[in-house]
């Protein structure tokens, strides 16, 4: 069951505002009522079970008995029509439920895939890159190999050349 707090925010100007805060699975900018189509009736029930509290507290100050009794048993069925709403809606509402979930595995899938395609991408890249710097790596030893052996030739030419 889904229970909302009020939160008392005090504006600049010192008015104060109630707001009701989204509970955090829910995305902001979507309107609560569009979010919950399973919870239609109770605010219903919320309503007449608020209209018979108060009726009730009317007739206990005007000290009718029978009154006060008849909107007490108005409020239990008014909270009995609000639990059964509930119950009713879940059963409702329970394929649609199972299907959104399906759906939204799917997609989970989906990006599941799109993530492991990418991350493939970027170690064939990162490998290529690697084979590449081995290449380079490996045709700069050779250079300085070939360097180094011209220089020991021409020392050797050198001290040939003093002898």
């Amino acid at each position: 069951m889904l229970i909302l707090t009020i939160r008392r925010s005090i504006s600049n100007s010192g008015t104060g505002q109630i707001t009701l805060p989204l509970p955090p699975h829910l995305p902001p900018h979507l309107p609560y009522s569009s979010t919950t189509p399973d919870l239609t009736n109770n605010p219903l029930g919320a309503a007449l079970t608020c209209l018979a509290l108060l009726q009730a507290t009317r007739s206990i100050r005007a000290g009718n008995k029978a009154a006060t009794n008849k909107w007490f048993r108005a409020r239990i069925y008014a909270q009995g029509f609000t639990v059964a709403a509930m119950i009713a809606g879940s059963f409702y509402y329970k394929n649609e439920r199972a299907e959104e979930r399906a759906v939204e595995a799917v997609v989970a899938e989906r990006k599941g895939e799109e993530k492991r395609a990418a991350w493939i991408k970027e170690l064939e890249i990162r490998d290529r890159e690697d084979r590449e710097m081995a290449e380079r790596a490996k045709k700069h030893a050779e250079r300085r190999r070939a360097a180094m052996a011209a220089a020991a030739a021409t020392k050797d030419l050198e001290t040939k050349d003093k002898e």
